[in-house]
C-alpha cells in the first residue's frame, strides 16, 4: 500500500504541466523560471494566500504551483542541550524535519523525546510530535508509528511517519505528497540515536 501510494505521489508530481514552469533556466525544464519564484514569494508572503492566489491567471497559478508544491529540499534538526552520559537522570531530545523550495517553507514535523534512566534501562518516557504548514500545505496525519523497547529495558525507540499534502486550489489535494521520517531512541544511560 506504501509502495503505491509513493508511485501515486510521483504521477501525481509528473502531472504537473511543463507549461507551468513557463521560460524555464537553461535547458532544463524542471528549473522553475525567476517569475514564478517571485509570484510564490508573493503569495506565501501575502496576507490573504488564498484569495492572491485566487486573483492570478490560471498560467501564473501553475507557475506558483511549481514552486510551491515542488518536492522540496528535507533538513533534520537536533534540538538538545549539552548532555553527557550518566549513571542515571532524564534527557529531552527533538528531531526535527523541515521541508522547503527554493527556501519556501512548505512543512515541517518535529518529534519530542523526554526519557529517564538510571544508568542502564529506561524509567520513563514520554514522546509527542509537532507539525506546522506552509501555504497551501496540509497536514495528512501520522501513517505509520511503532515504538520498542521503553519502560524496565535498555533503551526506547520511536519511530512516526506523516503525510503532508499540497492542496492548491487550482488542482485541488494530491498534486504533491510527503512522507517524511523521524525515528529516535534514547538509552538508560542518556545514549541518544536519531535518523
Amino acid at each position: 500500500m506504501r509502495k503505491l501510494m509513493m508511485i501515486l505521489a510521483l504521477v501525481a508530481t509528473l502531472a504537473i504541466p511543463s507549461s507551468a514552469l513557463a521560460e524555464s533556466k537553461g535547458d532544463d525544464p524542471q528549473v522553475p523560471s525567476e517569475e514564478a519564484i517571485k509570484l510564490a514569494q508573493s503569495i506565501d508572503q501575502a496576507t490573504d494566500p488564498y484569495a492572491a492566489y485566487l486573483a492570478l491567471s490560471e498560467k501564473e497559478r501553475l507557475m506558483v504551483d511549481s514552486v510551491l508544491g515542488a518536492a522540496g529540499e528535507t533538513t533534520t534538526v537536533e534540538e538538545t542541550s549539552e548532555y553527557t552520559i550518566l549513571a542515571s537522570g532524564c534527557w529531552s531530545r527533538t528531531n526535527t524535519k523541515t521541508s522547503t523550495s527554493l527556501g519556501i517553507f512548505q512543512h515541517r514535523i518535529s518529534q519530542i523525546l523526554q526519557w529517564c534512566g538510571n544508568g542502564s534501562s529506561v524509567t520513563s518516557k514520554n514522546d509527542w510530535v509537532e507539525v506546522s504548514t506552509g501555504t497551501f500545505w496540509q497536514y495528512g496525519g501520522i501513517i505509520d508509528h511503532w515504538t520498542t523497547g521503553g519502560v524496565g529495558w535498555t533503551t526506547y525507540r520511536v519511530h512516526r511517519q506523516a503525510q503532508f499534502n499540497y492542496c492548491p486550489l487550482s488542482v485541488g489535494c494530491g498534486a504533491q505528497t510527503h512522507y517524511p521520517i523521524v525515528d529516535q531512541q534514547g538509552s538508560g544511560n542518556g545514549a541518544y540515536w536519531q535518523n
